[in-house]
């Protein structure tokens, strides 16, 4: 088992967490949006660890990308509006 990825999977659940729980008590989508991305991350992190990522290397890039264009999106949203 890889340590690394391990600690990813698990950070990328509690942050999933941490970021639903904000969303549920004050209502910002950037919250959800923040809750989906690192949720997205988790899934692919845990995908490694059950060794099938060889066979879903290209779905994985995809999804880590889309992962991160939410989490630049999000943050890209709250400076715009903090003008």
């Amino acid at each position: 088992m890889n340590i690394i990825t391990t600690i990813n999977a698990t950070l990328g659940i509690l942050i999933m967490l941490l970021a639903l729980r904000a969303y549920r008590k004050l209502g910002s989508k950037l919250y959800l949006s923040l809750s989906i991305a690192f949720g997205i991350f988790a899934v692919t992190h845990i995908v490694t660890l059950l060794g099938i990522a060889r066979y879903l290397t290209t779905m994985l890039l995809t999804l880590r990308v889309i992962a991160y264009g939410m989490v630049v999106l999000s943050l890209h949203k709250v400076l715009k509006s903090a003008k």
